[in-house]
């Protein structure tokens, strides 16, 4: 606070969310942004002191922020790097397995789970990320997230005349369509001829 009234100050948000100010109180911050923080400071301010009233206050009020405090998530299942790690308090899913090595070949890129207070909160498909830029499931993560990763359920090596040969994941209700749209479709020369050698367990395979 400059002006008239002259103040400055800096306060630890504790782990329920609040700060302290002599005079003020207990002012809750926690899931605000800096324009609704002053606002909010300013109304509590203005009860206290005359400086900040009027149509031409001769006090001024500035909010900034100082060092921001790591969260802690765990990386479960296949991850290169399992455990639980401090993060940026502003890390989403991806970043947060960008952060740890991201997932093991094992690892599904479809169904990762994020958990949340103990309980399955969502999933995210890397795949509507790398290849459709869809970020609507990458949420910001909270401390004490669980990310969590499932092993695979399928492993389709595409190859041959085909854009973007590799080894991909399908869904249970997706089809060649879907793979032939992941490996960024044929080239020019390719024949519209499709070969598929599939391995057939032996238990279930017909005499």
């Amino acid at each position: 606070i400059w002006g008239e009234t002259e103040f400055r100050a800096n306060f630890i948000i504790n782990q329920y969310g609040n700060i302290y100010i002599d005079k003020i109180g207990k002012v809750y911050v926690s899931g605000i942004n800096i324009d609704e923080l002053e606002q909010k400071l300013l109304k509590k301010f203005k009860k206290v002191y005359s400086s900040f009233l009027g149509s031409k206050p001769t006090a001024f009020l500035d909010v900034s922020i100082g060092k921001l405090k790591s969260i802690n998530i765990t990386i479960l299942g296949e991850a290169n790097m399992p455990g639980m790690y401090p993060i940026h308090p502003f890390s989403s899913i991806v970043s947060a397995l960008l952060q740890v090595g991201g997932v093991l070949e094992t690892g599904t890129l479809r169904n990762i789970q994020l958990i949340r207070n103990g309980k399955s909160f969502d999933q995210f498909d890397f795949y509507n990320y790398l290849i459709k830029g869809n970020l609507e499931n990458n949420h910001r993560l909270n401390d004490g997230d669980v990310i969590y990763i499932p092993i695979r359920n399928s492993s389709i090596t595409v190859r041959g005349q085909i854009l973007k040969p590799a080894i991909y994941e399908l869904l249970e209700n997706e089809t060649i369509s879907d793979l032939i749209n992941y490996s960024g479709g044929f080239k020019v020369d390719a024949l519209p001829n499709i070969l598929i050698n599939r391995i057939i367990n032996s238990s279930t395979a017909y005499p």
